[in-house]
């Protein structure tokens, strides 16, 4: 996963990180994964192209944040699996709508954060054979685009790989 966030919520976000790695979930966030000497904006798209999803932490300071809003539009661009998590309550109307017609696991009090980490790794599991594929078959397409006239002929999904990904277009959860 990666996990788009506000810096003022670091201490949660920190936390949410070593519990879902304690559950052998890959994690990449922007503060631990970037590289030195590289362009920070192309590194997130990587981390976003790289995920099977995108958690979103919900709070007043992620909401209307410069920043995670450009992450959303990532998540869009890519067509990643959105999981939007509340740390702290927000008025529906300040949050957006790819976020707010979606269910949300919370961690806000009253909420147990150990029920809600077990609650967000079962769900990460659903579906993720798909949600895998569609991560490699996106990488492939974004290789294939880039590549030119010569190269792109190495992309191109051939009939034993064809057939697969076209079974697993039509079995989208």
């Amino acid at each position: 996963v990666f996990i788009s966030y506000s810096r003022v919520d670091l201490a949660f976000v920190d936390r949410l990180v070593l519990a879902l790695e304690a559950h052998d979930i890959a994690v990449r966030i922007d503060r631990r994964d970037l590289p030195f000497a590289k362009e920070w904006q192309d590194e997130l798209v990587e981390m976003v192209r790289w995920s099977d999803t995108v958690l979103f932490v919900i709070s007043p300071n992620s909401i209307g944040s410069t920043w995670c809003e450009w992450e959303l539009a990532q998540v869009e661009k890519y067509q990643k699996r959105l999981g939007p998590i509340v740390y702290h309550p927000v008025e529906n109307d300040r949050v957006p709508d790819k976020l707010s017609k979606l269910q949300h696991i919370s961690f806000a009090p009253p909420s147990d954060f150990d029920t809600s980490v077990d609650k967000l790794v079962g769900q990460l599991g659903t579906d993720i054979g798909w949600l895998r594929q569609h991560t490699d078959l996106a990488d492939t397409a974004r290789k294939w685009k880039a590549a030119n006239q010569k190269q792109a002929r190495d992309f191109v999904l051939r009939r034993a790989v064809l057939r697969p990904a076209q079974t697993w277009l039509h079995a989208r959860p």
